[in-house]
């Protein structure tokens, strides 16, 4: 497991957000933060933290945990035996069934991915992401620079590892649905967060390009504790 300072701000307050499968800051470069500090977790190809996660975890005065699709099982995998006060603790695209017909993300989409995998499997697997064109433009604008092999190889240690959480286990308050995923279907999403605080969102599997800092994605998952 790698991890990155998006931001330093050194204000008291910080966001730890755990990233998807294959992904690296790039995807997330347009968001700014105004307020928070923001470290990033990913590659999830060794389980092992980094060093600097300790920090963080103890200097924030107040710790907003944020995952999106891997990322919400790995940071529910690192968390839940850690006695760590969250602010909020807000899933993006993805649960802690991650590769489960009804829960998550279908298995067979899961092997195919892994069994194909190349540049035309990534393509293909980019473009699934982004439901429409402009979407699209947008996230190859800001692709990540991760390479083939790594991709593979952190995919199948996920397909080994990613086991079934259940949903009473979890540190997450409020769960962010795009209606138009086609990875984590929106449908298994909801049956798995069922009395959880979910949001609907217009977008496919990456939702990112519907803000433009940490902290309007923040405000938009907190209106869910307004209502």
């Amino acid at each position: 497991m790698r991890g990155l300072w998006l931001a330093r701000r050194g204000q008291g307050r910080a966001i730890l957000f755990c990233n998807g499968w294959g992904m690296d800051e790039a995807p997330l470069a347009h968001l700014a933060s105004r307020r928070h500090d923001v470290y990033m977790l990913y590659d999830y190809r060794e389980p092992t933290p980094p060093e600097a996660l300790d920090a963080v975890l103890d200097e924030a005065g107040e710790l907003s945990l944020v995952s999106w699709s891997m990322g919400v099982w790995a940071g529910q995998l690192l968390l839940a035996e850690r006695t760590v006060p969250l602010a909020r603790a807000v899933a993006i695209n993805g649960t802690l069934c991650p590769v489960d017909d009804c829960l998550g993300i279908p298995g067979k989409l899961f092997a195919d991915t892994l069994a194909a995998y190349g540049d035309e499997t990534r393509s293909r697997f980019y473009r699934r992401m982004c439901r429409d064109k402009d979407t699209l433009n947008f996230f190859l604008a800001h692709q990540p620079l991760r390479n083939l092999e790594e991709q593979r190889e952190e995919l199948r240690v996920l397909l080994r590892e990613a086991r079934c959480q259940g949903f009473d286990t979890s540190l997450y308050r409020t769960a962010i649905v795009s209606a138009g995923d086609r990875i984590f279907p929106a449908v298994n999403q909801r049956r798995f967060w069922q009395g959880l605080d979910t949001l609907s969102v217009d977008s496919g599997h990456y939702p990112f390009h519907l803000w433009e800092s940490w902290e309007e994605l923040l405000a938009f998952a907190d209106t869910s504790r307004a209502t």
